[in-house]
């Protein structure tokens, strides 16, 4: 079966957290889905309005504005109200968790995350059109082997893997894995 055939869910993620937002597009493009990624609450509005995802990773602290905040404006958006969002934090703190909750989302994971369970919560939101096979993809998302392809790579997008990723000027930027060419 030709591989560019097959459905890949889009995430989104939205993490100020370069190397956070690198771990997890290496580890979900390995697992079959497509990313985009952002580092601020403007552009991931902007990123999500422009082609609404199947899901959203966002990160509870961002440099412009709360997580919690964006979260707010993803439910009053009609496009984006229905769409599946996984907080992401480093605070353990109940009233975090509680007051994400409260304003929405879907799910909640602690960091640094868990590939098997980050796998699993997508895997249960989105049902039929999560990637299949992930038992063939799932032993090499040790988060020690992606780490370490991580800190291999260098940044040139000559090397990067299939993501969006803000540049520095703030827009987003595709990047073809060169294995794709």
């Amino acid at each position: 079966m030709n591989k560019k055939n097959i459905y890949q869910p889009d995430i989104l993620i939205i993490d100020d957290d370069p190397t956070m937002s690198r771990i997890l597009s290496l580890l979900l493009s390995k697992a079959g889905y497509s990313i985009r990624s952002t580092t601020s609450a403007r552009n991931g509005l902007n990123e999500a309005l422009r082609k609404t995802p199947d899901i959203i990773l966002l990160d509870y602290m961002l440099p412009d504005r709360s997580g919690l905040e964006l979260l707010a404006d993803f439910r009053l958006s009609i496009d984006l109200e229905e769409v599946p969002v996984i907080m992401l934090t480093a605070s353990s703190d109940m009233s975090v968790v509680k007051n994400a909750i409260v304003g929405g989302v879907n799910d909640y994971l602690l960091k640094p995350v868990e590939p098997e369970i980050l796998l699993d919560r997508l895997t249960s939101l989105l049902g039929d059109r999560a990637p299949q096979g992930r038992e063939d993809v799932s032993e090499k998302n040790d988060p020690g082997s992606v780490m370490t392809e991580v800190k291999e790579k260098p940044e040139s997008p000559a090397d990067a893997v299939s993501l969006k990723e803000d540049t520095p000027s703030g827009e987003t930027r595709s990047q073809q894995d060169p294995s794709e060419n």
